[in-house]
């Protein structure tokens, strides 16, 4: 079986030439943005970031919910949730 050399010595020059220019094109990046993209593309860490969000809410209304039991009189209970804040509680 006959192959032609020159078609096969073309093609691997072509692919010697391709391998070492694709490291040249890769982009570098600083420490910062390394960071930065993985904190986006985690998603276990924005889990964490939504559970830690739902159980400080969770918290502020059983917060709430033990005010308003205690029968604690109106002014009391402005006094401690001004503007649905938990003041010192939260």
């Amino acid at each position: 079986m006959l192959v032609n050399t020159h078609k096969l010595k073309t093609a691997f020059l072509l692919l010697i030439i391709g391998a070492m220019i694709s490291p040249l094109q890769a982009e570098e990046w600083s420490l910062q943005q390394c960071i930065d993209t993985a904190q986006v593309k985690n998603k276990m860490l924005q889990i964490s970031q939504n559970s830690v969000a739902i159980g400080e809410q969770r918290h502020k209304e059983a917060v709430a919910g033990l005010i308003m039991l205690m029968g604690c009189p109106l002014h009391w209970q402005k006094a401690l949730l001004p503007n649905g804040k938990m003041g010192w509680l939260g």
